[in-house]
């Protein structure tokens, strides 16, 4: 994958991590996982095991229109986003969808010894199943893939036919690419998300509700809340050149700082103009800020780092 821009990169290596930071508000479970599977579930599976990587990512792709048909029909853009599916519940739903076709992930093994072992057998069964039940509930799709993964495309081309193993990886320009557009899509939909909690819909009408998604979705280059389209330049707010952000910078900044946080007004006051447009400097400087604020901001509300916006494969 293209490592994120440096600014991003320290925004996050700068978040205050302390527990007491954590802000305790109903709102935060608007997102209290991924709508898309966490990228890490494969980069990190792409770099230890490449098996278990391709199963994942086939597996993903075997369902993804189905779950962001779901998903997207819930969301009305004067709602806050429904709860969304945790690490683990994406881990142990692809493994669901897989066996179901077909696919074998091997076993973790069970415990043997021990004088309570089966006192933790029934206490890690009940857990499992209550964890199964809520996973159900939360993905609910009805799923026909009549016993075997179907053939499997990417942007209109074939990547891997219903007879071809699963084991093996596409194009590894492909690879990269899948992984962006569910990193970005992720960004995309938690920075949603933490507007909600500052100006939430429910209290606006649907009119007022619908202009300020569509001012937050202006820090996007599709102006959505998905990518759609694959995109054929790198232009946005990850973009590894900082001219190709700098047209998706005012927007996002205009949003962080409408938030009731620290040093919103100081970002308020640092709009990129006509005057300062070309000093890469100062905008190094309102990058800084702007990407620290929502970093930290997100830690705050949610708990955990937010999902940041990477260049484009090229």
């Amino acid at each position: 994958m293209e490592e994120p821009a440096h600014t991003w990169v320290r925004a996050l290596i700068n978040v205050n991590t302390d527990s007491a930071n954590i802000l305790d508000r109903p709102d935060s479970e608007l997102l209290r996982g991924y709508t898309l599977p966490d990228p890490f579930l494969f980069i990190n599976t792409f770099n230890n095991n490449k098996d278990l990587f391709a199963k994942f990512l086939y597996v993903w792709l075997s369902f993804w229109a189905a779950w962001m048909a779901r998903f997207t029909s819930q969301q009305g853009r004067s709602k806050p986003l429904a709860k969304m599916p945790l690490p683990q519940h994406w881990r142990d739903y692809l493994m669901k969808v897989g066996q179901s076709v077909g696919v074998s992930f091997g076993s973790s093994g069970n415990p043997t010894s021990g004088p309570d072992t089966n006192a933790k057998l029934a206490k890690k069964k009940m857990w499992k199943e209550k964890f199964i039940e809520e996973m159900d509930n939360i993905f609910d799709l009805n799923l026909d893939l009549c016993g075997s993964l179907p053939d499997l495309y990417w942007k209109g081309s074939i990547i891997k036919p219903t007879a071809a193993p699963v084991t093996t990886l596409p194009p590894l320009q492909i690879i990269k690419e899948i992984i962006w557009e569910i990193i970005e899509d992720n960004w995309w939909l938690e920075l949603l998300a933490l507007d909600h909690i500052f100006l939430s819909r429910y209290q606006m009408s649907l009119h007022d509700a619908a202009m300020r998604d569509r001012h937050v979705s202006l820090c996007f280059p599709s102006s959505e809340y998905l990518v759609g389209a694959f995109p054929v330049w790198d232009a946005s707010l990850g973009a590894k050149q900082p001219l190709d952000c700098l047209s998706f910078l005012n927007a996002f900044v205009d949003v962080v700082s409408s938030w009731p946080i620290p040093k919103a007004e100081d970002l308020k006051c640092m709009m990129i103009t006509e005057n300062n447009k070309n000093n890469p400097g100062y905008q190094f400087t309102v990058e800084k800020l702007a990407f620290c604020l929502y970093c930290q901001t997100f830690f705050d509300f949610f708990g955990w780092a937010p999902t940041i916006p990477r260049p484009l494969p090229l």
